[in-house]
């Protein structure tokens, strides 16, 4: 009867205890949906994706943490990692999107026949004749490039390892006697769309392909900036103008998008970029993009890179630097 009278009291005390438990577990769940959720709607997809990765060690059923991982890589131009959560609602549901996602995502792996496969799976699961016409398109492109041929028999590729980091590092330029290069190394600030550090300009001394690897530094001529990217220069044959790309920043204050900012040689030095009228609003964001690769190459070629001895760089997601010699 003693024992029983004061076991009730430490019972009540448990029982408190594990509802408590509980509701604080609960709460912390509740509280990292919301904090992926606003990570996503903000844009901030490695956040959100790291947020919900988290939701989903818990409960890897979680349709909505799926979706929104598999959403938040495509959507930070990294689709080919979004593959198994795409699987993972192809078994939850079968649908059009679904399917249409994943053979996305196959394809920027290089499977080609499962990527067929699965955009014929969509076409399947839908009577809307554009997304129809989407689901032909891929197909058609995909078995269109078994047929392609090597066209640059002649070029040899080879990783520039002494120059390459873990980070991106691409467009390279060979101008006076220096070798130009976009690069995240230096960067002091992560991008958080992708979680990778920021890209900036750099330089070296060359002749030809020997490059100072040694001795690179950030682009002299006026100051990188930081919390955005800065990348794909270009240079005027002359040397007395640069036109490079600007993107990402996360400032309500900044540009949201990609645009050309050029810098011009005056008296004795380099001008602050400014801003180019070519990207006005007219264009929209897609032509935009469009019209910064034609400047960008335009240039290139009046510059007479494609002739003896030029770089190129081959660059997909995070393949290095690579550095050819044509002939």
């Amino acid at each position: 009867m003693y024992l029983e009278g004061h076991m009730k009291p430490y019972t009540v005390i448990l029982a408190r205890m594990a509802l408590l438990v509980l509701l604080v577990g609960g709460l912390g769940c509740g509280s990292l949906q919301q904090k992926a959720d606003k990570y996503y709607t903000s844009g901030e997809y490695q956040y959100a994706i790291d947020a919900y990765s988290k939701v989903l060690e818990t409960n890897p059923e979680d349709k909505d943490a799926n979706l929104k991982v598999a959403e938040a890589y495509r959507l930070s131009n990294r689709i080919e990692k979004a593959v198994p959560y795409y699987e993972k609602l192809i078994e939850q549901e079968e649908t059009f999107e679904n399917y249409y996602r994943y053979g996305q995502g196959l394809q920027a792996l290089g499977r080609r026949d499962e990527a067929i496969e699965a955009f014929e799976k969509a076409k399947s699961m839908t009577l809307n004749d554009n997304n129809i016409k989407a689901a032909t398109e891929r197909i058609t492109n995909l078995k269109a490039v078994a047929a392609i041929t090597n066209y640059w028999e002649f070029v040899e590729i080879e990783n520039f390892e002494a120059l390459n980091t873990a980070g991106p590092d691409y467009a390279p330029l060979v101008s006076e006697g220096h070798f130009y290069f976009t690069s995240s190394r230096q960067s002091s600030s992560i991008y958080p769309a992708v979680g990778r550090p920021y890209t900036k300009l750099f330089r070296a001394r060359a002749e030809g392909l020997r490059v100072d690897v040694n001795n690179i530094q950030a682009l002299p001529e006026f100051r990188n900036e930081e919390g955005l990217d800065q990348a794909s220069i270009a240079i005027s044959p002359d040397g007395n103008t640069i036109i490079y790309a600007r993107a990402n920043s996360t400032s309500s204050k900044d540009l949201p998008e990609t645009a050309l900012f050029a810098s011009y040689f005056r008296g004795g030095g380099f001008t602050q970029p400014i801003w180019m009228p070519v990207n006005e609003d007219e264009f929209g964001g897609t032509a935009r993009r469009h019209l910064v690769r034609m400047v960008i190459r335009f240039i290139l070629l009046r510059t007479g890179l494609g002739a003896m001895g030029a770089l190129t760089c081959t660059r997909r997601r995070d393949w290095p630097m690579a550095i050819s010699e044509m002939p």
